[in-house]
C-alpha cells in the first residue's frame, strides 16, 4: 500500500494521465456489452441435462414460444375467424418463426372406412351459422385444441414457435414489436364489451419473448433509478459526514471509474449484463466508498490532533494499511465464494463484482492520497473560540449528526452486560427456527410479479385455458419401433391418468390422446383400443397410416424409440414445481422397466438450479466463514479470535434466514449474494474493532477503558458506513423486479442487525481477550541487545518477547523529556526498547549530577512496581526513546492472557528486584 501511495503522490500528473487513458479505453469497450435476461443464465452452468434439452428441442420442436390470447363471445363468427386467419398468416411470416399453432393449423384427424384422414380443422371458414356451430363443436372435441381453446369456445390462443436459439435483448424487442403490429387490428382502442365485428373483447401477447423483453426493460429502468437514488444517498450521507465537496467528489469518481473499468472487463470477457448486475451500482457506490470513509476519518482525526497534512497522510497509510487491506479481503473473498455456486449467473456475478472491488481498492489507493497530498490542507479544522477539539471522555470521537447518533447508541447500551448477549441468543434461536421453512425459487416468471399487467395476463390465460408454464415427460426405449407397442403406449396413458386424477398439473397432451380420439371416431368400444388393454391385440387397419401421419410428429420420434407428453402447469415457484415433480417421479419409477422416463424443459432445468441454490449458498457461506476463521485466527495468532469474529455475525445471519422463513421470502439468485456480502461487511466491522482494540492496548495503561475507547473511536465511521449501506441497499426496495426489492429489504435487515451486534456484542467478547497480530509480531523490531542482555527477558524466545511488547503499553518519548521525576511516587517500571536515557540526581540547589547512562534493554524503576516509594532520581530522554511501560495491573492482565510467558516474566522481575535489594544491602554494609 505504501509503495502505491508513494507513486501516486510523487508522480501525480503521470498517474492521472494513466487513469484517464485506461478509462478512455474502457469507454470504447462498452458497446460490446450484452444484456441477457433469458432463463439460461439462471440454470446450472454444467448441467448435463442441458444437452438433452437441446436435443429434445431439435427433435420435437422449440418451446421458445410467444402466445397471442384472443377472447370474444362471438369467437366463432365468420368475421372474427377471418381476422384470426389473417393474423395467423402475418405471425407465421415473422422472421425466425418456425410455426404458428392455432385453430387454423390444427389437423382434424379422423377415419373414413379403414383410411386415416388428417385435414385441417378449418380448411375454409363456413358461410352459415349452423356450419360455424358445427365447427365450434368439432374444435371443442379435438384433443389437440384443449390447450388453445377454452372449454366454452370463447377464448383461444395462438402459439408462435421460434427457433430455440433465437434469443437476445434486441431480438426479443424486435419479436415483441412485430407481434404487436400483427395483432394491432384485433385490439380495441377503448376497453368495452359492446359487440364489434372488427375487433375482439381482449387481445394481447404474452410468453417467453414478451416476458424477457419486459424483464429487460424493467431491469434497465430499475438500474437507472438505482444509480440516481444511490448517488443521492451517498451524496447526502457523505456530505453530512465529510462536509468536504472535494472528498465527496473523490469517492464518487472512484466508484464511477471502478464501475466503468469493470463493465469494460465484462465486455472483454463476454460477461453479459444480467439481473444480478442491478446490484453492482449499489455495491460500487456504497460498498466501494467504505474504505475511503475510514481513511478520510483517520486523516481528519490526525489533523485535529495537530499533525501537518503530510504527517497525517503518512500516519493514515501507516496505521490503516492492515485494516484497509483486510476490509477489502473480506469483501473480495465473499464475492469470490459465490463462484462455488453451480448457477451460471452467480458465477458471472462473482467474476464481475470481484473485478469491480479490486478496481475500487486500487483506485482508492491512488486517487485519495493524490487528492489529500494536493488539497488535504483544506481539511484542517479551523479553531473555534472557546471550543476544544478534544471529545469529552464519555463521548465518541467526532461530531455532527453521525457523532450524535453514535453517542445515542452507546448511551442505549444496557448497564447489565448480560442483557444484550442473552437477548441475541433468544432472538437467534426463536427467529432462526424459521429458516427450516425457507424455499428456493429460480423461476423468472415470478420475478415480475410486481407487474400488474403481466400478472393479470398470466392469470387470465391460466384461468381460461391452461397453465402458462410447460415441461415435457420423455419416454425412451432401446427397442426398435418401441412406441408402436401397445403395452408401452399404455404406460404413457397411465402417466396421463395419474396426472389427471391427482390434479398435479393442469393438462397434458400425447400421442395417446390422438389414439383415444381415433377410437371414438371409429366407433367407441366396438373397435378394440390397445392403448388401454395393455396387450398387443389386432391393430386396426388405419394404424399403418397413422405412423406415417404428420399428426404424431410432435409426440413420437421418427424411429419410434422416443415419445413425449407435453404438460402444462401453473406453478410460479421452482420449489413448488419440484415438489409436484417428486410425486410424479415416484410414479414413473414403477413403470415398465423397458422405459427410461426423464423430465425436461426450461422449467425443469430452472427447478434443478433452484435445488442447488441453497446447497451452493451453504457452500459459499461455509467457505467464507472457514476462510475468515483461518485468516483471523492466523492474524491474531489465536483460534478464539476467529470465533469472536464469527459469532455475532452468525447470529445476525440466523435471524435473517429465520425472518425469510417466517415471511415466506424465497431464496433466489438475487438474495444469495446479499447474505454472503453482508456477512463480509459484518466481519469487516468486527475486524476494525479488533484491530483498534489491539492499538489501544499498546498505547493505554487503562485496561478497563480500552474497549470503551475502541468503541468510541470506531463507532462513528462504522455507523456512517452502515447508514450508507443500509440506505444504499434500501433503494432496491423500489425495484419493480420482486427479488431485487426483497434483496434490498433483506440487506437492510441484516446490515442493521450486524451493526447492533458489533456495537453491543463484539465489545463484550473482546473484553475477555487480548490479541497480538501476525504483522505486529513481524514488524516489531527487538534488537539483539535486548534479546541477549535484558534481564527482564532472560531465558525468553524472541517470539515471547514480542508478545509481551505487543500486549503492553509502549510509549514514545522525545529527547530532553523528563519521564521519571525525583521525589514523585511512581508505580510503573520501564524497559528501554530504543534510544538512550540519563539518570540524574537533583540537589537542593538545583544542580544535577549524572549517575548513569541507560541503553537498550536496561530496566528503570523496578522498585516502584512493588512499592509506593518515592523516585530517587530523574530520568531524562537523551535521545528519542521508545520504552515499554509495565505496571502491576498490566502484569496481572498479561498473567491472564499469557500464563506461561508471564510465569517467566514474574520470575525475572523477582530476580531483578532481588538483585537490586541485594545491591542496596551490600552498599549499606
Amino acid at each position: 500500500m505504501e509503495k502505491i501511495v508513494k507513486i501516486a503522490t510523487q508522480w501525480p500528473k503521470l498517474v492521472f494521465a494513466v487513469l484517464l487513458l485506461i478509462s478512455a479505453g474502457a469507454v470504447l469497450q462498452l458497446d460490446k456489452l450484452t444484456v441477457d435476461t433469458s432463463a439460461s443464465v439462471l440454470m446450472l452452468a454444467d448441467d448435463p441435462d442441458k444437452a438433452f434439452y437441446q436435443t429434445l428441442q431439435e427433435t420435437f420442436g422449440s418451446d421458445n414460444t410467444a402466445i397471442v390470447y384472443v377472447e370474444d363471445k362471438a369467437l366463432f363468427s365468420r368475421k372474427k375467424l377471418q381476422l384470426l386467419q389473417s393474423v395467423t398468416t402475418q405471425l407465421a411470416a415473422i422472421e425466425g418463426v418456425e410455426k404458428v399453432t392455432s385453430l387454423f393449423t390444427l389437423e382434424n384427424v379422423q377415419t373414413a372406412d379403414t383410411r386415416l384422414q388428417a385435414p385441417l380443422l378449418i380448411e375454409s371458414i363456413p358461410e352459415t351459422d349452423a356450419a360455424l356451430e358445427s365447427l365450434r363443436r368439432t374444435a371443442l372435441n379435438s384433443p389437440f385444441a384443449r390447450n388453445i381453446l377454452s372449454s366454452d369456445g370463447t377464448a383461444t390462443a395462438l402459439y408462435i414457435h421460434f427457433r430455440h436459439a433465437l434469443v437476445g435483448t434486441a431480438i426479443d424487442a424486435h419479436l415483441v414489436e412485430a407481434i404487436e403490429q400483427a395483432i394491432a387490428p384485433l385490439i380495441r382502442e377503448v376497453v368495452t364489451f359492446a359487440p364489434d365485428d372488427n375487433t375482439f373483447e381482449r387481445a394481447f401477447q404474452i410468453g417467453a419473448p414478451y416476458q424477457r423483453h419486459l424483464l429487460a426493460t424493467t431491469l434497465s429502468s430499475d438500474l437507472t433509478l438505482f444509480v440516481v437514488l444511490t448517488l443521492v444517498v451517498v451524496l447526502l450521507c457523505l456530505g453530512v459526514y465529510l462536509k468536504s465537496p472535494g472528498s465527496l467528489l473523490v469517492l464518487v469518481v472512484t466508484a464511477a471509474l471502478s464501475g466503468l473499468w469493470s463493465l469494460a472487463c465484462m465486455a472483454l470477457l463476454k460477461l453479459p449484463v444480467t439481473l444480478l448486475t442491478a446490484l453492482l451500482p449499489v455495491l460500487l457506490i456504497a460498498l466501494g466508498s467504505l474504505p475511503g470513509i475510514r481513511l478520510l476519518d483517520h486523516y481528519r482525526s490526525s489533523l485535529r490532533e495537530g499533525q501537518t497534512p503530510q504527517a497525517a497522510l503518512w500516519s493514515m497509510v501507516d496505521k490503516l494499511s492492515p485494516a484497509f487491506f483486510l476490509t477489502f479481503a473480506c469483501s473480495w473473498l465473499a464475492v469470490l465464494s459465490l463462484r462455488l455456486n453451480d448457477i451460471l449467473v452467480l458465477q458471472q456475478f462473482a467474476t464481475a463484482t470481484s473485478l469491480a472491488l479490486l478496481f475500487s481498492f486500487i483506485i482508492t489507493l491512488i486517487l485519495l492520497p493524490l487528492y489529500l497530498s494536493t488539497f488535504g490542507h483544506r481539511l484542517t479544522p479551523q479553531p473555534v473560540p472557546g471550543h476544544t477539539t478534544e471529545p469529552a471522555p464519555d463521548r465518541v470521537t467526532g461530531s455532527g449528526l453521525f457523532g450524535r447518533a453514535a453517542d445515542a447508541l452507546i448511551q442505549a447500551m444496557p448497564t447489565n452486560k448480560m442483557t444484550v448477549p442473552l437477548l441475541a441468543i433468544v432472538l437467534a434461536v426463536v427467529l432462526g427456527a424459521g429458516m427450516v421453512a425457507i424455499k428456493s425459487n429460480n423461476d423468472p416468471a415470478d420475478f415480475l410479479s410486481r407487474s400488474a399487467l403481466l400478472q393479470s395476463r398470466n392469470h387470465l390465460v391460466t384461468e381460461r385455458l391452461h397453465g402458462m408454464q410447460t415441461f415435457t415427460i420423455v419416454f425412451s426405449s432401446e427397442q426398435d419401433g418401441a412406441f408402436k407397442d401397445p403395452a408401452l403406449l399404455n404406460e404413457i396413458q397411465k402417466v396421463q391418468d395419474f396426472i389427471q386424477q391427482l390434479k398435479l398439473f393442469d393438462t397434458s397432451l400425447a400421442v395417446t390422446d390422438l389414439l383415444s380420439h381415433l377410437q371414438r371416431e371409429a366407433g367407441g368400444g366396438d373397435m378394440p383400443y390397445y392403448g388401454f388393454s395393455g396387450t398387443a391385440g389386432p391393430a386396426p387397419n388405419y394404424l399403418p397410416a397413422l405412423w406415417d401421419s404428420t399428426a404424431i410428429k410432435p409426440f413420437v420420434s421418427a424411429d419410434y424409440k422416443q415419445a413425449i407428453v407435453r404438460v402444462w402447469h401453473h406453478y410460479t415457484t421452482s420449489q413448488d414445481l419440484q415438489q409436484a415433480l417428486t410425486g410424479l417421479q415416484a410414479y414413473t419409477d414403477s413403470l415398465d422397466k423397458r422405459l427410461e422416463v426423464r423430465f425436461s424443459g426450461a422449467d425443469i432445468l430452472l427447478a434443478a438450479a433452484a435445488d442447488s441454490l441453497l446447497n451452493g449458498q451453504v457452500k459459499s457461506l461455509a467457505a467464507l466463514m472457514l476462510a475468515m476463521f483461518v485468516l483471523i485466527s492466523l492474524l491474531f495468532l489465536k483460534f478464539k479470535a476467529g470465533l469472536i469474529a464469527l459469532l455475532p455475525n452468525l447470529a445476525a445471519l440466523a435471524i435473517l434466514f429465520g425472518v425469510m422463513g417466517y415471511l415466506a421470502i424465497p431464496f433466489t439468485v438475487l438474495t444469495a449474494p446479499i447474505t454472503v456480502i453482508s456477512l463480509a461487511i459484518g466481519l469487516g466491522y468486527t475486524l476494525r474493532l479488533m484491530l483498534r482494540q489491539n492499538e489501544e492496548i499498546r498505547t493505554s495503561a487503562q485496561d478497563k477503558q480500552d474497549i470503551k475507547r475502541t468503541l468510541r473511536t470506531e463507532i462513528t465511521p462504522i455507523l456512517t458506513s452502515a447508514t450508507l449501506l443500509i440506505l444504499g441497499f434500501g433503494v432496491l426496495l423500489v425495484a419493480d423486479i420482486k427479488p431485487i426489492a426483497q434483496s434490498g429489504g433483506l440487506a437492510v435487515l441484516i446490515l442493521l442487525t450486524m451493526l447492533l451486534a458489533n456495537v453491543y456484542i463484539t465489545p463484550l467478547l473482546l473484553s475477555s481477550m487480548r490479541f497480538v497480530t501476525l504483522w505486529g509480531m513481524v514488524t516489531v523490531n527487538v534488537s539483539r541487545e535486548i534479546i541477549d542482555n535484558c534481564d527482564l527477558f532472560k531465558n525468553m524466545h524472541t517470539w515471547q518477547i514480542k508478545q509481551i511488547i505487543l500486549l503492553s503499553q509502549v510509549q514514545h518519548i522525545k529527547a530532553g523529556t523528563v519521564f521519571i521525576q525525583q521525589g514523585e511516587v511512581g508505580h510503573e517500571m520501564y524497559v528501554i526498547l530504543a534510544g538512550t536515557a540519563r539518570v540524574e540526581t537533583v540537589s537542593t540547589d538545583g544542580s544535577r549530577q549524572l549517575i548513569i547512562t541507560l541503553h537498550e534493554g536496561q530496566v528503570i524503576g523496578e522498585v516502584a512496581l512493588v512499592s509506593q516509594a518515592e523516585r530517587t532520581a530523574d530520568v531524562v530522554a537523551e535521545t528519542d526513546l521508545q520504552v515499554l511501560v509495565l505496571e502491576w495491573k498490566a502484569l496481572e492482565r498479561l498473567g491472564s492472557f499469557l500464563p506461561m510467558i508471564s510465569a517467566r516474566l514474574f520470575l525475572n522481575i523477582a530476580n531483578i528486584i532481588g538483585k537490586r535489594l541485594a545491591d542496596e544491602l551490600s552498599q549499606q554494609r
